[in-house]
Formats: C-alpha cells, structure tokens, sequence
C-alpha cells in the first residue's frame, strides 16, 4: 500500500511534459536558478508552474527543500529554497551567499530595475560607469568598489571594478537574475527575479542606505 501511494505521489513523472522537461527543470532548480516566464527558461517555467503542487511534494519529501514561487509585482519567479543549516539531502556543495563587492553591484543592480520601472530594463556599461563616476551616490558608490571616494580612478581600478561587475554579471545570470545580451561589452537585461536578491539581503539593503543619507547630509 505504501509503495502504491508513493507511486501515486510521483505519477507526474510519467507525464509527457515530465519527460521532456523535468531534467532540464531539475538541475536548474537544484544550482539555485530562479526560473521566469523569459527565455531560456520558458519552457521549464511553464512546466513547473503547471506542476508546482507535485514538484513541490517532490522536492519537500524526499530531498527537504522547499519549492517557492515569488512576485516581483506581476512577474512571477520560482526557486528552491534551501534550509538555512544545509543544502538538504542534495549531495554536492555549493556557496550560496554572494560575495561582498557583488552584493554592492546587486544593490546597485535592484536600484536601475526600480528606476526603470517603465522601461525596458536594459543596461549598458557606459550608464554603469557614469552612475559610479558622477552619479548622485557616487561617493557611495565609489567608496564601496573603490574604497574610496575620489576625482577620477586610475585604468587599472576601472579595470579591476570592470573585471569583479562582469564575474558578479556571470553568477546573476547563474542564477537567472540578468539575461546578458553582450557579455564582451557588457550589455544586460535585469530580469523580475533580481527581487529575490533584494529580499534575501534586506537588512545589507537597508544599511546601505542608511549610510548612503548619513553620507548626503
């Protein structure tokens, strides 16, 4: 009997729609991607948004992890959500907190998506460059990647805080919170799913902002 209704439990996987795109779905989740109704990842999207109460079964039985799926305002995003303690039962480790100065730059990422809420959210190096060089916040910015505030930067910073806003850029694409459109020149799309990073470093968020007013007045 037990066995029957475990059966029954995972019957989903039998489904055609599991054949084609479970796998794909499977591995995404499980290397912390968030999924969106967005290329490339429409199609796994729509499967586990159609299957989401018996993928959620799935993952929360045999593995303690948690299936979620999210808003940013109508754009929805799903993820795995790990126990804060481990990985669950997955069997390989994996780092899940982001580095300090690509933390600033995702900080500085969530600002332009809310900045640009009716435009299309695509962003070239040239408006990144100008925000830390002579933008409102710039000696905000420029002491966080720089760590100091100065009249200009030598090459060799702007190629250093190029070099660590382009490795940040390949981790949040990773993770399916910016599509990118030119990698060598460094154009992107932000993607709704950045506001999982905005909830998941509130607090960093709000200090951050707390010194950026201390530091205006």
């Amino acid at each position: 009997m037990e066995s029957e209704s475990k059966h029954q439990l995972y019957q989903f996987l039998e489904q055609e729609a599991s054949v084609r795109y479970f796998a794909e779905a499977d591995f995404s989740l499980r290397k912390g991607r968030h999924l969106q109704d967005e290329e490339p990842d429409k199609r796994t999207f729509r499967y586990v948004d159609d299957y989401f109460d018996d993928l959620y079964n799935y993952y929360t039985n045999l593995f303690g992890v948690y299936l979620r799926k999210d808003f940013n305002d109508t754009d929805a995003y799903i993820y795995l959500e790990f126990p804060e303690e481990n990985k669950g039962k997955f069997r390989y480790e994996r780092s899940w907190e982001i580095k300090d100065k690509y933390l600033v730059f995702g900080i500085l990422l969530i600002n332009l998506y809310y900045e640009k809420y009716f435009e299309k959210k695509e962003i070239k190096w040239e408006e990144i460059e100008h925000i830390i060089s002579e933008g409102e916040k710039k000696q905000l910015w420029q002491k966080l990647l720089f760590t100091e505030a100065r009249p200009s930067q030598t090459p060799s910073e702007w190629q250093n805080v190029r070099r660590i806003i382009k490795n940040a850029l390949d981790d949040f694409e990773e993770l399916g919170w910016i599509k990118w459109i030119d990698k060598d020149e460094i154009i992107f799309e932000i993607l709704p799913s950045i506001d999982r990073l905005n909830k998941l470093y509130k607090n960093e968020i709000e200090l951050i902002a707390l010194n950026s007013k201390t530091n205006s007045n």
